[in-house]
């Protein structure tokens, strides 16, 4: 299993992706968004982890995502196949895209 290494001096660019959709489409969102992420992010250059994240209420979907480079990511979101993947995501959510830097972990060791 793949995992996401969270870390304040890690030199890779950040996006949290905050979904906000119906409850009946939550589901059809995680599995469009799973898709995605197995056929085509994990694909392209520059990615690193994806993490998809659904509220308990089922009205969010929150994809914590990390690239090499906001190069990297700005060519990902030029790339036919993702613009596709942009299209039927709008069909199931509202989208807000928040480029973020780590400012702090904390954890027990």
């Amino acid at each position: 299993m793949a995992t996401t290494k969270i870390d304040r001096n890690a030199n890779v660019f950040t996006v949290i992706n905050v979904f906000d959709c119906e409850p009946g489409n939550q589901d059809k969102l995680i599995a469009a968004l799973e898709k995605a992420t197995q056929d085509v992010f994990v694909r392209l250059p520059g990615f690193v982890s994806a993490n998809l994240h659904k509220s308990l209420d089922g009205k969010h979907v929150v994809n914590y995502a990390q690239w090499t480079s906001e190069e990297n990511f700005t060519k990902m979101q030029k790339t036919p196949m993702v613009q596709q993947h942009v299209k039927e995501v709008a069909a199931l959510a509202k989208t807000i895209a928040i480029p973020a830097k780590v400012a702090a972990v904390f954890g027990r060791d």
